[in-house]
């Protein structure tokens, strides 16, 4: 009998190695291989690769004819900075399709809080995407209905998904007992 628990416990060990998930990057042939449709990607649970800073500079210039004491005029200049940042492994979800290869993917509740990503081939992964790229690697996006710059940093981050392979393993074993005439 101790033979049969020993059994017992090496496939129940197997079982669980063969069920690890791993994460892959999201691509087209990603969908297509394991046939995820648009109603599906509501269910996948995606995770960010490389972090996201978005910035938004919003300055006022006010003009004041007010002198100081000495004399000199004073010019008021308000500077007032957004940042938000989305780190690497943050958890996001489908939000909607966009135009041509791209999805909106949430990392956090509110209107308009999702960030677009996209492929631009069949094997290539879901990369950030830009309303506009500057020069200097910077872009634009829509975020919280506000325009952001991206870091130059955030230029190559991606999404990924668990792959989870499971393998079930039926085995039965029984020791015979023997036969007497």
């Amino acid at each position: 009998m101790n033979k049969f628990k020993s059994l017992l416990v090496i496939i129940t060990l197997a079982l669980v190695t063969f069920s690890c998930a791993k994460k892959i990057p999201y691509s087209k042939e990603v969908e297509k291989s394991y046939g995820i449709t648009e109603k599906n990607l509501s269910k996948l649970q995606f995770y960010l690769v490389n972090d996201i800073v978005l910035i938004s500079d919003e300055s006022q210039n006010s003009n004041s004819t007010d002198l100081d004491k000495e004399g000199h005029i004073i010019v008021k200049e308000e500077l007032n900075t957004d940042r938000i940042l989305i780190k690497s492994g943050t958890s996001g979800i489908f939000e909607r399709k966009e135009e041509g290869n791209q999805i909106a993917i949430s990392f956090e509740a509110g209107d308009g809080k999702t960030l677009s990503f996209g492929a631009s081939t069949e094997r290539g992964r879901y990369i950030i995407q830009a309303l506009e790229w500057k020069t200097n690697g910077q872009g634009i996006v829509n975020y919280a209905n506000k325009k952001y710059t991206l870091s130059k940093n955030s230029s190559g981050a991606y999404i990924t998904v668990k792959l989870k392979k499971s393998k079930q393993l039926n085995n039965s074993n029984r020791i015979a007992k023997g036969r007497k005439i």
